[in-house]
């Protein structure tokens, strides 16, 4: 029972994060998500019993966690912050080319939407981009810059990243993201190495 329960609701989670992704909050209704996810509408509201805010906050949740997870792994296996960050910059333009422009940050769009009128939404995002600015300044410090510095980074790469994710969008075109790769590597090349 367990089992099944839990695969429905990452069916729920998964779906709405793509549609999050590629339409958007206020354009994602819950017939959409039911399409998408393939599962019945009384399911929908068992395992979210605040309907669509309550569902799209966990669906900011579970994304949030899919970029850490995703970030943290391309870290580990290029061995610095500087060389993950280029990849996860890589993985975004290869995202946007295959999906003509459609698939984006999963949290930026829904944060843009929700900041002053779902207060359910706005805290998830709120909460996945402090994990998101946490992991990167924690790697960042190991790699040799102060605490304080490390914190600035962290601020400045992500607002980096969303605003050329936004403008590749606007642009449909990856050169945004491209050059902001290489500006944020040429800034954070003096943390190639781990100072452990």
């Amino acid at each position: 029972m367990y089992s099944k329960s839990s695969k429905t609701r990452e069916k729920l989670l998964e779906a709405t994060s793509l549609l999050l992704r590629t339409k958007g909050y206020n354009a994602m209704g819950l017939s959409d998500i039911i399409g998408q996810s393939g599962v019945p509408k009384g399911s929908l509201y068992h395992h979210f019993p605040d309907g669509k805010e309550g569902l799209t906050a966990g669906a900011v949740d579970f994304a949030g966690q899919k970029m850490l997870i995703s970030l943290q792994k391309l870290i580990d296996k290029t061995g610095s912050p500087v060389a993950g960050i280029q990849a996860f910059c890589d993985y975004y333009i290869q995202q946007l080319e295959e999906s003509g422009y459609r698939k984006g940050c999963p949290l930026a769009t829904v944060a843009l939407e929700t900041a002053a009128d779902v207060p359910m939404v706005q805290k998830a995002c709120a909460n996945a981009f402090s994990s998101y600015e946490k992991l990167l300044a924690e790697q960042i410090h190991v790699f040799g810059a102060p605490e304080e510095k490390a914190n600035q980074l962290a601020i400045t790469t992500i607002s980096a990243i969303e605003g050329a994710l936004l403008l590749a969008k606007a642009q449909n075109s990856t050169a945004p993201l491209q050059i902001m790769r290489d500006q944020l590597s040429d800034l954070l090349k003096p943390f190639q190495s781990s100072q452990k």
